[in-house]
């Protein structure tokens, strides 16, 4: 039986800025934020909505404020989310598989040309299951979301079986408690 390995990560959003990313993870210090999606409309764009999944292990506002990274391409931002593992310390291995699964989930669903990633667009080899729980900055859960947002796109459970040069995904796009058990 091969091994899955699973990824529990926790979502915070959607923020609209750097500076609402800023302000949330600077007073949120207990969680520390490897993966981040951007979505919104890129320059000179009307009406298409195009995505951003990304990672980084200096934080996400650093990140997002480097020279030369992709939210320049945006004309203006919806959504910024910013996700945690929860499960695990990640290793650098751990937040690449978790980033590759999320953005090619994410660019089989809303098409390559709507994504602003030029790598990571095929699903990697192995067993993986991603568990996405998105939650409001004030760290409830949410309960709706709008239609393009990637807190709708992308299911709360990514199952992903490779098996003999096949990609097989599952996944679940809601999770409900099924009972509450009392010791």
């Amino acid at each position: 039986m091969e091994t899955i390995t699973t990824y529990m990560i926790h979502w915070f959003g959607p923020f609209k800025s750097i500076d609402d990313v800023t302000k949330w993870e600077k007073t949120n210090v207990e969680h520390v934020c490897n993966l981040y999606i951007i979505e919104g409309k890129k320059k000179y764009a009307k009406l298409n909505r195009h995505y951003y999944c990304g990672q980084t292990t200096q934080g996400v506002y650093r990140r997002l404020s480097n020279i030369g990274h992709h939210i320049e391409e945006f004309r203006s931002i919806d959504e910024i989310w910013i996700g945690c593992f929860r499960n695990i310390t990640p290793k650098k291995t751990d937040i690449n598989i978790s980033e590759k699964i999320i953005t090619a989930y994410l660019a089989d669903e809303v098409g390559d040309s709507k994504m602003l990633n030029e790598i990571n667009k095929s699903f990697p080899k192995g067993q993986i299951c991603v568990i996405n729980r998105w939650y409001k900055p004030t760290k409830d859960l949410w309960a709706r979301f709008v239609d393009n947002s990637p807190a709708r796109i992308i299911p709360e459970i990514i199952l992903h079986y490779y098996h003999n040069a096949f990609h097989l995904i599952y996944g679940a796009e809601k999770l409900k408690r099924l009972k509450m058990l009392e010791d």
